[in-house]
């Protein structure tokens, strides 16, 4: 394909040359990908409108080394007019999407429109909110890819069991199966998780330090080599 039009989010860029950026964009059926936009940082340009947190309709076309470029765009919706605090937050998680690979164009169509209802939902909330969607849509992502298992079964024997423990693989085991070193799993932290993954993020009720980051951050450094901490900043400069 030489051409494409698509929709996307730009999650990151870099500059490129004297006048160019490369934008990292997550699009709906394509997932992650580079592309060159040119000229973007002359203030003369007309792509000088694009950056990142940008939600825009692109139209790809493909140079003469075969690297798509930017040809046309239009915007969605601008999301750099958002409270600072909350834009710094989005920006870090955006490091998440880079980590997801695809195998139909249905699972990344799925955690494309995922992702908006998620930004919608956040866009006019604070951080503490954003942190507790954010961190479900992380779960939710990872459940649907089957990247992690989670239910009110056992992973080994597939037994209903009222007793959960993290084992040292991030799967889930039951009192039977469970190893002496595994960490429990508290009722709140199963209810909690149970919300997370598999509530609509308008129903979830939880506040954000009611989630057990702990375990959430074994989970994923095990799953996909990647801390919870990867994905949001340390400390957030426009935060009161």
């Amino acid at each position: 394909m030489d051409n494409l039009e698509i929709s996307c989010y730009i999650i990151s860029e870099k500059e490129y040359k004297d006048n160019h950026k490369i934008f990292t964009i997550f699009t709906e059926n394509h997932g992650v990908m580079e592309v060159i936009c040119y000229g973007v940082r002359s203030y003369k340009s007309r792509f000088n409108k694009l950056g990142v947190l940008i939600k825009s309709l692109i139209k790809l076309k493909k140079n003469k080394k075969g690297i798509f470029f930017i040809d046309d765009f239009r915007i969605i919706e601008d999301y750099r007019l958002l409270d600072y605090a909350l834009l710094w937050e989005i920006i870090y998680f955006f490091k998440f999407l880079k980590v997801l690979e695809f195998e139909t164009e249905e699972e990344n169509s799925f955690v494309y429109n995922m992702l908006s209802k998620m930004i919608d939902l956040c866009k006019h909330k604070n951080t503490n909110f954003f942190r507790v969607i954010s961190t479900s849509f992380i779960l939710k992502t990872l459940v649907y890819l089957k990247i992690i298992y989670f239910s009110d079964k056992c992973s080994q024997c597939h037994k209903k069991s009222n007793n959960f423990f993290l084992g040292d693989d991030a799967e889930i085991y039951c009192t039977d199966c469970k190893r002496y070193d595994f960490i429990k799993i508290s009722d709140k932290d199963y209810s909690n998780f149970y919300k997370l993954i598999y509530l609509k993020f308008e129903d979830i009720n939880i506040d954000n330090n009611e989630i057990n980051y702990f375990l959430i951050d074994k989970i994923l450094k095990t799953k996909i080599r990647k801390s919870i901490y990867d994905f949001r900043p340390a400390k957030n400069p426009f935060s009161t």
